[in-house]
C-alpha cells in the first residue's frame, strides 16, 4: 500500500470506529466496499486502533455529544421559561412589541417544531378527469361563442369525436 493510500485507508478507519460509531469488523466490512484492494486486515485496523487511542477518541466522543444534548436541553428550557413569564406578563395586561413577541413564536418553533408530512403519508387528490374536461369544454365553448360562432358549430360538429378521443387516451392513462 502507497503511504498517501494507507492514511487515507487508515483515517476512514479511524472515523468509521470513533465518529460513526461501527464495530471493528463493521469497519473492516466498510474498508472493503469503500476502497481497491488490498484493504487492511481485521487485526491490521486493531492495531492501528490501540496504537493511536481510538477507543478513548470515542469515548470522548460520545461524551462530547451527551453533553451537547444535555446542553441544548437546559437552553431550550431556558428560553421557554422566558417565553412563558413574558405570555404571564400579557395576561397581567403588559405590552410587548412585535419584536418581542417574534422572538418568542420563533423560540417555540425551534424547542417543539412541528413535524413536516412526509411525502409517503401524503396522497394525491382524487381528480374527477371526465367532469374536469366537460368544465374546460364548457369554458372553450362559452368563448368560441363569444368571439367566434362559426368555430362553436365546428366544436359542436366535432364533439363526439373528442368526447370519444377524450375518452380513449383517459382510459389508456389509468
Amino acid at each position: 500500500m502507497g503511504q498517501e493510500y494507507s492514511q487515507a485507508v487508515r483515517g476512514k478507519a479511524k472515523e468509521l470506529y470513533t465518529a460513526d460509531g461501527l464495530t471493528y469488523e463493521a469497519v473492516a466490512e466498510a474498508l472493503a466496499e469503500m476502497f481497491p484492494s488490498p484493504t487492511p486486515s481485521l487485526s491490521q485496523i486493531k492495531r492501528w486502533a490501540k496504537t493511536e487511542g481510538w477507543r478513548s477518541r470515542k469515548d470522548k466522543l460520545r461524551q462530547d455529544a451527551m453533553e451537547l444534548e444535555e446542553g441544548s436541553i437546559e437552553a431550550k428550557k431556558l428560553l421557554l421559561d422566558q417565553c412563558l413569564s413574558k405570555l404571564k406578563a400579557i395576561r397581567e395586561g403588559d405590552h410587548i412589541d412585535s419584536q418581542t413577541l417574534f422572538g418568542m413564536v420563533r423560540v417555540v418553533n425551534v424547542v417543539s417544531p412541528k413535524k413536516k408530512d412526509t411525502t409517503d403519508d401524503i396522497r394525491p387528490p382524487d381528480i374527477d378527469r371526465p367532469a374536469l374536461f366537460l368544465e374546460d369544454l364548457q369554458f372553450i365553448a362559452n368563448i368560441l361563442k363569444e368571439l367566434d360562432p362559426e368555430g362553436l358549430k365546428v366544436l359542436a360538429r366535432s364533439f363526439d369525436l373528442i368526447v370519444a378521443r377524450f375518452k380513449a387516451e383517459h382510459a389508456e392513462a389509468t
